[in-house]
């Protein structure tokens, strides 16, 4: 079935449980503890079918990245120091795989909608930056996610209609760093959220894997 056609169906469940809601109020006006009961199971009902009505929006999105591997291991010197300043450039896919569901205000963040940070302890410090690479008219752009130490807002893609395919890049900086920033030989897992706003904050997760 048709999710448009779902989620209309849910929003006409809504409106009737409102209906019924309002009727039972003039009702039962004068048993105020009936009509909380009442109020709270509804709220309780409604709660339920909004949650519905968020999974019918999600999008079946494919996220695929060119290499899922940021080795820094030739970076990091022993005593956990960065010489100089070292780049990684990742491209990432992401392919909207319904065929009549667009997903609007697309986001990419490295912290979850919970606001659990995808960054590991270990590389959370002002000498490790996140960025994603945008292409402009003069050039490319770099739009921090995380710089300095320091989370910045999400990157937003304004709209990934059904079927469509859009690939962007991620930049992950090594910056030089004095001994004992970062931990030779260490490896980590981080990841980054494609969350969609407009469907109770459903996200998918890329995970990559960090060495230094």
């Amino acid at each position: 079935m048709d999710k448009k056609w779902v989620y209309f169906g849910l929003v006409l469940v809504v409106g009737m449980i409102l209906g019924a809601a309002t009727y039972h109020y003039y009702k039962y006006e004068p048993d105020m503890q009936a009509m909380e009961a009442l109020v709270s199971q509804y709220e309780s009902q409604i709660s339920e079918l909004q949650e519905q009505a968020a999974a019918v929006n999600v999008a079946d999105l494919t996220i695929t990245a060119n290499t899922t591997l940021l080795n820094f291991t030739t970076a990091v010197a022993s005593d956990g120091s960065v010489a100089s300043d070292v780049t990684k450039v990742i491209s990432v896919t992401i392919e909207n795989t319904e065929t009549d569901l667009d997903v609007m205000d697309l986001t990419i963040d490295v912290k979850s909608a919970s606001n659990e940070s995808g960054i590991p302890a270990a590389l959370e410090n002002e000498y490790f930056d996140i960025y994603v690479v945008v292409s402009t008219a003069t050039g490319t752009q770099s739009v921090p996610l995380y710089k300095d130490g320091v989370y910045y807002d999400p990157y937003v893609i304004a709209s990934l209609p059904a079927g469509a395919i859009t690939t962007v890049e991620l930049k992950f900086v090594l910056n030089q760093a004095p001994a004992g920033v970062f931990e030779d030989g260490g490896s980590y897992t981080l990841k980054i959220y494609f969350r969609q706003p407009h469907a109770g904050n459903y996200e998918d997760k890329l995970s990559l894997t960090v060495t230094t």
